[in-house]
């Protein structure tokens, strides 16, 4: 998932880059761990982008990214229950604002919650409460912006939230908030810009290749308008288990139950993948550039092994 920040967007109009006789190279690697017998698993994503010349590659158009088939999300989790808004995130916590720096708010959202509580609005509190809910993961991006004149790589920390779909046949999505490290001093530099704060949405399709390998596709951003590369990227997904609990009564005294018995059942948000005969399950990106050219990568994971 590359390419989610974007932290100087507006400055792309003011340092118009050339294009040098350009080889870009794009890497990218799917890990499938902490496999449980009852289905869970974690996506570990990581990528760079590079160009052989050693500037920045040219504009990505186009990038998607085909998932292996049998990852999908259960229907229980496609619903307004798990649809955060992380634009309405992001103003829900600009409404309540702390001291220290943004992003740690963002890395236990439960625990900020509880603090700024009192002083959202009910819509405010729902919205948060919904994206609490529906975080999937978190990450980190270290963006090379030298054709922006900026010098200094840019450390960032990314945030993964179940959204509702934002393009046509598309049937959810994927918000990303993205929020500079301003621990960093190269964000510190930045003055007035290391308080940026971006939202994005990555829009799943269901598009199964005719080979059977892939299923759902999901189109990224590209940092339109402007020539960066990721120099650094890793996006950890444990994503999401529903926890379901039932009471039962198993003595009654004049019509009162005095005596339940409680169960409760786990219902993780992916099916799992489809293990073919070779034992590997593959994921795909594909690239676009403003030259013209296409390139895509694939990636062969071995088969999770679950067990029942």
């Amino acid at each position: 998932m590359k390419k989610f920040l974007v932290p100087v967007m507006m400055l792309a109009l003011l340092y118009p880059a050339t294009i040098a006789l350009a080889d870009p190279v794009q890497e990218f690697n799917v890990q499938l761990k902490d496999v449980k017998p009852d289905g869970r698993y974690t996506i570990v994503f990581t990528a760079n982008s590079f160009d052989t010349s050693g500037e920045p590659p040219p504009l990505l158009t186009s990038n998607t990214v085909s998932f292996a088939s049998g990852v999908k999300i259960k229907p229980a989790f496609l619903n307004k229950t798990y649809q955060c808004d992380v634009g309405k995130l992001r103003d829900a916590l600009l409404s309540a604002p702390e001291n220290g720096y943004f992003f740690k708010r963002l890395d236990n959202l439960p625990a900020t919650y509880k603090r700024v509580k009192a002083q959202l609005t009910p819509q405010n509190r729902k919205v948060v409460e919904t994206c609490i809910r529906s975080q999937i993961g978190t990450g980190s991006v270290v963006v090379d912006a030298r054709t922006v004149g900026i010098g200094d790589p840019l450390p960032a920390k990314l945030y993964l939230y179940l959204s509702k779909s934002q393009a046509k046949g598309s049937f959810a999505s994927f918000g990303i908030f993205a929020v500079l490290d301003e621990s960093k001093p190269s964000v510190q530099g930045l003055g007035g810009l290391s308080t940026l704060k971006l939202v994005f949405a990555t829009d799943l399709s269901n598009q199964p290749s005719p080979d059977g390998l892939f299923g759902y596709k999901m189109v990224l951003p590209t940092g339109e308008g402007l020539r960066i590369s990721v120099a650094e990227l890793k996006v950890t997904a444990p994503g999401i288990t529903k926890t379901t609990v039932k009471k039962t009564c198993l003595t009654k005294r004049k019509g009162t139950c005095v005596k339940f018995k409680t169960t409760s059942t786990k219902q993780f948000w992916l099916d799992q993948p489809t293990c073919p005969a070779s034992g590997q399950v593959t994921f795909r990106s594909d690239y676009g550039y403003e030259t013209g050219l296409a390139t895509e990568k694939t990636i062969q994971v071995p088969c999770p092994r679950f067990q029942p």
